[in-house]
């Protein structure tokens, strides 16, 4: 079962911990190509909980749109 939207389907899981991820968890927050990168690889995968690198970079873009938001509403509020 996915560790994030608790359905089965297709499932990747951590070769690190008991944790596993759905293909539409996967591609929904990290694009097809990471879906294809890691299900293409012979190598052992850490899930985003063991390695949360991935995690880090998207929190990285969201804090920048979110600053980027809140300084178009403080010029909109200006005029």
């Amino acid at each position: 079962v996915c560790l994030l939207c608790d359905f089965g389907g297709e499932l990747l899981c951590c070769d690190f911990c008991p944790k596993c991820f759905c293909k539409g968890c996967i591609t929904r927050n990290f694009g097809e190509r990471m879906w294809t990168s890691l299900t293409d690889s012979e190598a052992q995968w850490k899930c985003f909980a063991c390695d949360n690198g991935a995690l880090k970079a998207l929190q990285r873009v969201h804090q920048r749109l979110t600053l980027a938001e809140g300084e178009v509403l403080q010029q909109e509020a200006e005029w």
